[in-house]
């Protein structure tokens, strides 16, 4: 299964998910079109499970790094490794937002998005909480918040610019966390 889904995740980096056919994937991955059958019914089941896998890394990635020592770190060494960690992935597996684009289109669970998305928003919200230990519940929420925001919207941008432009728009993504964050920093 491993093969087959870093075959349909080279195939939809490489040439678009339309490219991504049950006979491609196969070809791809050295298995036969009756193997693919016996573990995925159709073409969107192996989009799920690639899918699914970018849920499960995601969701490491955030789970390790709520044992980081956030206020330890200076506001640019947090907001770097926050912004390296989660944009690096990206740039690493550019599967993920095309997949992630024709699943929600075509099997929409929410529960997908539930184990990553909560994992990340305890963590910005851990951030948040090392960085400013006197806010609010509610107010620490809506920080974190803010702070995926900023990310999800550099990632859907960054997904339609040049790639010589995104290391710009990543530059800006780190300052603009910085002032954000940095401007409820008593220290």
């Amino acid at each position: 299964m491993d093969a087959i889904l870093a075959a349909a995740a080279a195939i939809v980096a490489e040439e678009g998910v339309q490219a991504a056919t049950m006979h491609a994937i196969a070809r791809r991955s050295g298995t036969t079109v009756g193997s693919m059958y016996h573990f995925f019914p159709d073409r969107e089941a192996v989009l799920v499970a690639l899918l699914d896998r970018h849920a499960r890394d995601l969701g490491a990635i955030a789970q390790e790094l709520t044992t980081v020592d956030w206020g330890s770190l200076t506001l640019d060494e947090v907001v770097a490794r926050f912004v390296d960690t989660f944009l690096g992935y990206v740039a690493e597996r550019p599967d993920l937002l095309p997949v992630a684009r024709v699943v929600e289109a075509v099997r929409p669970d929410p529960r997908r998005r539930e184990g990553p998305e909560q994992l990340l928003n305890q963590l910005a919200q851990a951030i948040v909480a090392a960085r400013t230990p006197d806010v609010s519940p509610p107010e620490r929420a809506a920080r974190a918040s803010m702070m995926l925001a900023a990310v999800e919207g550099v990632v859907e941008r960054g997904a339609r610019m040049p790639v010589r432009s995104i290391a710009a728009l990543q530059r800006e993504l780190k300052r603009m966390l910085a002032a954000y964050l940095g401007a409820f920093e008593t220290r």
